[in-house]
């Protein structure tokens, strides 16, 4: 039970240590999964189906705010041509 308690405070020591990166780190990971997942369900365009536009769009979600990317999701999800032309100039 004590190896519990201090396996549970390494980890929370850990985590307020280097908070500033593990957050956008998993941000990352979980919106490179999202799009991907996207991409993959949906398919509709050849020209985004790529990988590289799938890092640039969670690279954007990794650093802006929470509410910011869902927004961006649910009009992706509504509005397939507006996302095309977010990921597009996003990559330039």
């Amino acid at each position: 039970m004590t190896q519990l308690l201090v396996i549970r405070e390494y980890i929370k020591n850990f985590y307020t240590k280097y908070e500033e990166f593990i957050v956008p780190l998993l941000k990352f990971v979980l919106g490179l999964i999202l799009f991907l997942t996207i991409n993959g369900r949906m398919g509709y365009m050849a020209k985004i189906d790529h990988v590289a536009i799938a890092l640039v769009a969670a690279l954007l979600c990794s650093f802006l705010p929470l509410g910011f990317c869902c927004c961006i999701l649910m009009r992706c999800l509504r509005n397939a041509l507006w996302f095309c032309c977010l990921l597009i100039l996003s990559c330039w």
